[in-house]
């Protein structure tokens, strides 16, 4: 039997208001074995097309690596996103010791809303 965690903690707890560009910085998870990801947006205003959310692993040289979810919202929408990071889980990825998010945004929105992770 594999070893089960039962300690959480806060890995993300960002509010965006009008924000047209985001970047967490690096995040800290080597010591978690899942993430629970809810990004919840109430709107998005001024854009065409999509905008997304990119959470990136990042590679042992310091670069974004693998992109390990992109969490879109089509056409302008808002609304909340969940998922689970983690080996056999809903996005079924090893995320390594660091982790970054990014806002993709090529049609510039103005979003408002929470950005979330737990990790544990």
């Amino acid at each position: 039997m594999g070893t089960y965690k039962t300690n959480t903690r806060t890995v993300l707890d960002a509010t965006l208001t009008s924000a047209t560009s985001y970047s967490s910085g690096l995040l800290d998870v080597g010591d978690m074995c899942e993430l629970a990801v809810d990004f919840d947006m109430t709107s998005a205003i001024g854009g065409t097309s999509d905008y997304s959310f990119k959470i990136s692993r990042i590679a042992a040289s310091g670069s974004a690596g693998q992109a390990l979810s992109n969490l879109n919202y089509s056409n302008g929408a808002t609304g909340l996103i969940s998922m689970s990071i983690g080996s056999g889980l809903s996005a079924n990825y090893s995320f390594g010791g660091q982790i970054q998010v990014d806002l993709v945004n090529p049609n510039g929105y103005a979003v408002t809303g929470t950005l979330s992770i737990l990790g544990k």
